[in-house]
């Protein structure tokens, strides 16, 4: 479940809004928001800033940044291929 989904679940459906109020304040199409919560797509930065702003919250807790720390974690693991261990 994507953070988007999460917030939505928490913050917007239970006020009675929907995907399509969503879009509509947005000014694009209910099918974008629709696959923006099912982690299809990814809105683009202005939209990731407007939808913090619709619902309320900091945009960088409903889509955390993904990168260099990310990948730096996973570059700097060993594989266990070429661990000692597995060549013996």
């Amino acid at each position: 479940m994507t953070n988007l989904k999460m917030y939505l679940i928490e913050w917007w459906y239970p006020k009675g809004n929907t995907d399509s109020d969503l879009a509509k304040a947005l000014g694009v199409e209910k099918t974008s928001v629709c696959r923006w919560v099912n982690g299809e797509r990814e809105p683009s930065l202005e939209r990731k800033i407007a939808i913090g702003r619709i619902l309320g919250v900091d945009s960088r807790l409903i889509f955390p940044e993904k990168g260099k720390g990310e990948k730096r974690h996973l570059s700097s693991r060993k594989s266990a291929f070429n661990s000692p261990v597995a060549m013996r």
